[in-house]
């Protein structure tokens, strides 16, 4: 992130992004502007984690600062952030540092989002996952909605009621079921066309999209 420089605050933000702009038109090129959006999309995916990061290295050298008020009341305060968002992301932090994620698997977890993270950290807190092979199945895991039901299986919870799930078979075929309740039919991905590659794209498309499980 080249052009990205901090401090960063709302004014001197946009002034380069402004700047970033004209000296792409005075170019002919706007490979540079487009190179800042790609740089904002990573902030806004890693900020989450960086401020976890940052709040679990404080927290752990508070008693240095010889201040009396506990770090999380201070810091709720400082950044606007409530107690219990920030509980969770020092507790992602905590987890990740802990070595306990199986060396293999401890990238795929650095890289996953907040929201997968405070529901994998608070089984993690909970003592619920006890196995490689429970790391191993929240590692596929996609997003939080899939992290949360394998972490229900693994507490050998039955689906929630109200939960809809979508699957695909090997041949195509989709199924549903809501909560525990009745396997139905209901429809058909043409998988054996997706040796074309725009019709590989459009199918993942719809199964990323509508969060499709596969079997």
């Amino acid at each position: 992130m080249d052009e990205l420089s901090f401090p960063l605050n709302a004014d001197n933000l946009f002034g380069l992004i402004d700047t970033i702009v004209q000296k792409s038109v005075a170019e002919g090129d706007p490979e540079g502007a487009f190179n800042l959006g790609r740089d904002f999309i990573t902030i806004e995916k890693r900020s989450g984690k960086a401020l976890g990061h940052l709040a679990f290295a404080l927290k752990d050298r508070w008693t240095e600062f010889n201040i009396s008020e506990r770090f999380e009341d201070v810091a709720i305060i400082h950044w606007d952030v409530s107690k219990v968002h920030l509980e969770r992301l020092i507790r992602d932090t905590e987890m990740l540092q802990s070595g306990v994620i199986p060396p293999q698997l401890q990238e795929t977890f650095e890289q996953k989002g907040i929201r997968e993270l405070n529901a994998i950290s608070a089984a993690w807190q909970s003592g619920d996952l006890e196995s490689v092979e429970d790391w191993e199945r929240l590692a596929n895991a996609t997003d939080d909605y899939e992290a949360r039901d394998i972490i229900r299986e693994i507490r050998d919870l039955p689906p929630r009621s109200h939960t809809l799930n979508i699957w695909m078979a090997r041949t195509g075929d989709l199924y549903c079921t809501v909560g525990s309740g009745e396997q139905k039919y209901i429809g058909h991905l043409d998988v054996d066309t997706m040796d074309d590659p725009d019709v590989e794209k459009a199918i993942n498309r719809i199964i990323n999209n509508s969060r499709i499980s596969k079997q």
